[in-house]
């Protein structure tokens, strides 16, 4: 066989090498992001079995799942319908069901019609529910890589999802299979909302709208930041039809919303952008959450009136920083002195609510402390999830071990580059409102955990 020139053979293996690894540098990702979902789906199903038992019956791990079971066995017979009262609980009188019915139910009952081809029977249905954990915990990876890649590059998202991976706190106690709770869900799709955000901020700061824009009817300019904001809406109201308590998260895009427009105003940067999306998230989550309300009251346990109402605080707000940075940045007034003019003005609103209705701001105050309050109440502490860690050191130890002080780090990186740049780090600033959130959840409830995982693995990817 007739060989090439020594030349021409080592230029041409050179010239394959580099398209090699070029490609694998291009797509290395996908094949290792493969092998974890493969890896956090094997660990949490591989106690299945334990919850058939011979005559194909399955179990469910706690007591929540069986509520769950019931309200997944109606929807399948009512699709899409929910059974919002139950008159079997609190027998004979009923209750309504609040956290059951809800999108998780929703999802798993559509899971069963399809495995059943429309008609499943008992034992598809428990089968989908008992598996249900487990998919929805491994798909998690893929919003916590792309958080990662948000936040830093795709090895900071390979970590972030490795970190998630390996994590043996409550999220993948919770995740595995035959814990039919929604807690694995409310991390999923609490992980999309943020992301979701996160993208349309990005997309915000790029395409910069104004609202000379929407006087002009430039709606071809605005459609990037509309599509993505709404886009972004629909994630978060995703997220509380899953867990109508968990407007927590609308308080978190409150606080981080106000904060990145006013360090924006002070370092010269007009916040109209990223107040544009805001007001668009908040709106589009206020509209959905407002349609499925069941209860005309305030209370954090129902789709009520607090879900919308919160939302639309978060229209408000960004709208009344947009409108006053405005306004001040045209009267030539020092920029420091709108931040304790918006202090002060939220200060008299408190005081007004706590003389006109006491009770609403009773109701807002024991929420806020019984979620990140640090404290107990008598009935929390009958509970076993919603009690404080006895010891927190060791307590977040044993779930994350040195990868918490890898976050730590990862942290402190994002103060530095907001410090250096708050406009240009908008997610740097995102991680560290989140992280101080969902930590003092933890050290609260300890259930919180499972949320706890993702700012944990994103500030380990930033750090790495």
């Amino acid at each position: 066989m007739t060989q090439p020139s020594e030349s021409e053979s080592v230029s041409e293996r050179l010239e394959r090498a580099g398209v090699t690894l070029e490609r694998f540098a291009e797509l290395y990702h996908i094949p290792v992001l493969g092998i974890l979902f493969a890896f956090m789906l094997w660990v949490r199903v591989r106690p299945w079995d334990g919850f058939v038992q011979s005559d194909g019956t399955v179990l469910f791990r706690g007591n929540d799942p069986w509520y769950h079971y019931r309200m997944v066995e109606y929807t399948v017979r009512n699709f899409p319908a929910t059974m919002p009262f139950d008159p079997w609980t609190t027998f004979p009188v009923g209750t309504s069901v609040g956290q059951f019915g809800t999108l998780f139910d929703q999802l798993m009952a559509a899971a069963a019609l399809i495995t059943g081809l429309g008609s499943p029977t008992v034992q598809q249905i428990q089968m989908v529910m008992l598996f249900t954990p487990a998919v929805l915990g491994a798909l998690t990876i893929i919003p916590v890589y792309l958080l990662g890649v948000q936040l830093s590059s795709r090895l900071g998202g390979l970590t972030a999802a490795l970190v998630l991976a390996l994590s043996p706190g409550q999220f993948l106690s919770r995740s595995l299979a035959g814990f039919t709770d929604h807690h694995v869900a409310e991390t999923f799709f609490m992980a999309v909302g943020v992301l979701a955000v996160l993208v349309a901020v990005q997309t915000a700061q790029r395409e910069k709208p104004i609202w000379e824009q929407f006087v002009g009817r430039e709606f071809g300019a605005l459609r990037p930041t509309l599509v993505s904001s709404g886009l972004a809406g629909v994630a978060v109201a995703l997220y509380i039809w899953v867990w109508p308590p968990g407007v927590l998260l609308l308080g978190i895009l409150g606080v981080f919303f106000s904060l990145l427009m006013l360090l924006q105003y002070l370092t010269g940067s007009p916040p109209e952008h990223v107040g544009i999306a805001a007001m668009v998230i908040g709106a589009v989550a206020a509209v959905l959450t407002a349609v499925r309300i069941t209860t005309f009251a305030l209370e954090a346990t129902k789709l009520s009136l607090l879900q919308p109402l919160l939302a639309v605080g978060i229209v408000l707000t960004a709208g009344l920083i947009v409108g006053g940075a405005r306004v001040w940045g045209e009267s030539e007034r020092d920029r420091w002195e709108f931040p304790a003019v918006l202090v002060a003005g939220g200060v008299v609103f408190v005081g007004s609510v706590a003389v006109m209705a006491p009770d609403i701001l009773a109701f807002f105050i024991n929420q806020l402390t019984r979620i990140v309050g640090l404290g107990s109440t008598a009935t929390s502490l009958t509970v076993g999830e919603a009690q404080p860690p006895g010891n927190a050191s060791e307590f977040l130890y044993n779930s994350y071990g040195l990868a918490f002080f890898l976050a730590t780090g990862g942290i402190l990186i994002c103060a530095l580059r907001v410090r250096r740049s708050p406009v240009s780090a908008p997610a740097s600033l995102f991680l560290i409102v989140f992280g101080v959130f969902l930590l003092l959840a933890t050290l609260t409830q300890q259930r919180f955990d499972y949320y706890l995982v993702l700012p944990v693995a994103m500030a380990s990817g930033v750090a790495v």
